[in-house]
């Protein structure tokens, strides 16, 4: 079953009905029918409700989170270093050696640059040769990253800045890249992190006829993702060689 959606700009379409379908239906009939410039105070009242709702039933997660995976309200509780090990556990696909997108390789190569401008000069040692000369050191971040703290080990431990902050959501949403998958602020502008989404193309093994377009993120089953027949499944529909409640409910026969 399909659902009747308004996209980022308010376009309708139509997706597979799951729980990401549904809370994306759920809002557009609540904050998102707000003037914008009154979204930011239903946010505040319902905080805690729509941060639990991103983790539990969306495709893009809440961003502010701790590394032991305590969910935080906001990024100013975060240290630098566990934005960087939240942009890379948000942004690469571990199991398969790559990035969602090289622009999200470049994301958090530049937020690892700001990071390096706020530690480099802390010691009073004077200026340092920079730890990433370049962005393909983070083609296989783990180990760059860790040896990256251990040069700057105060942003282990240091809380963002107010104005880091601001420079971490302006390059989040900067045009010219994919959009970030995740949300990293509950602000008037919440309707574009909700829907600005990436999309990637899968033809499904078991049947050529029937593929799809999917909103991504690292670790998201099908029920908390955004599925749009493609072509090939509204030209040639038919009975695929797998029952239909394989897609409706996970295995502990939950409904999605």
């Amino acid at each position: 079953m399909a659902s009747s959606l308004r996209f980022e700009l308010g376009e309708p379409i139509h997706k597979v009905n799951n729980r990401a379908l549904r809370l994306w239906k759920e809002y557009d009939d609540t904050v998102f029918k707000l003037p914008r410039e009154k979204r930011g105070a239903w946010l505040r009242e319902h905080r805690a409700e729509v941060i639990q709702r991103l983790n539990a039933d969306y495709f893009k997660p809440w961003f502010p989170a701790k590394k032991d995976g305590r969910v935080v309200e906001d990024l100013g509780d975060m240290t630098y270093e566990e934005t960087v090990l939240r942009l890379v556990r948000l942004m690469y696909v571990t199991h398969e050696d790559r990035w969602l997108d090289l622009s999200l390789r470049n994301l958090a190569g530049d937020w690892l640059r700001r990071v390096e401008e706020r530690f480099a000069g802390v010691n009073g040692s004077g200026p340092k040769a920079s730890k990433l000369q370049s962005y393909n050191s983070l083609d296989k971040p783990s180990t760059f990253v860790t040896s990256f703290f251990e040069k700057y080990p105060l942003a282990t431990e240091q809380l963002l800045a107010h104005e880091d902050k601001s420079y971490f959501l302006n390059i989040a949403q900067r045009s010219g890249q994919k959009p970030a998958p995740f949300i990293p602020i509950l602000d008037n502008n919440f309707e574009v992190w909700f829907k600005k989404v990436q999309t990637l193309r899968m033809v499904f093994k078991h049947s050529s006829t029937h593929s799809f377009i999917v909103g991504f993120s690292l670790g998201i089953r099908g029920y908390r993702g955004c599925l749009l027949p493609g072509p090939s499944a509204r030209g040639h529909p038919r009975p695929h060689p797998w029952p239909r409640r394989n897609v409706s409910f996970d295995q502990k026969g939950r409904a999605y």
